[in-house]
């Protein structure tokens, strides 16, 4: 693998598939910015903001936290397709939010991740107890440049590295 983060992208996208498995057989993943006329729902992940915490695991190890923004998309408002949505978007938002919860270590119950995970995530400490920081509950995305206003609810995952320390 050329990079943790690359991993983590991999990783997400097996869990995210196994999470909705029950509603649909596969969910449409992709890198935002990123739109689809259907079908929905889908979701768009990026990289969010860096937060170190500057403590350190050991002498020779540090802490380096990432979040990832995962977009379930479950709608275009300019679409007109919005009956029903917000009950949907509840099923959906339940599933994935407590498959992160039963998988912390970025694991998945079959195929290429059903392993311990990544021995250089810190989970299960008192700080760090699941990938799942918060999401935003239902809202509409705003967004320029894709020509579409989004219906859906955005996730932010932490995933807490040991990383080499600088010197």
């Amino acid at each position: 693998m050329a990079n943790y983060m690359q991993e983590a992208f991999l990783r997400i996208d097996d869990m995210l598939v196994e999470a909705v498995a029950s509603e649909r057989d596969d969910i449409d993943i992709a890198f935002w910015p990123y739109q689809q006329e259907g079908p929905f729902p889908y979701v768009t992940k990026r990289w969010g903001p860096s937060a170190d915490d500057l403590k350190t695991f050991d002498e020779f190890i540090e802490v380096s936290v990432e979040t990832v923004l995962l977009r379930l998309v479950m709608a275009h408002i300019d679409a007109g397709q919005t009956d029903g949505i917000q009950d949907e978007s509840h099923i959906y938002m339940v599933l994935i939010k407590d498959y992160f919860r039963k998988h912390p270590m970025l694991t998945t119950d079959a195929g290429t991740y059903a392993d311990q995970g990544p021995d250089y995530l810190l989970f299960g400490s008192d700080v760090f107890q699941a990938p799942m920081l918060s999401h935003t509950g239902v809202v509409v995305f705003i967004n320029s440049g894709i020509g579409a206003q989004q219906l859906g609810c955005e996730f932010t995952l932490r995933l807490p590295y040991l990383r080499d320390a600088l010197p």
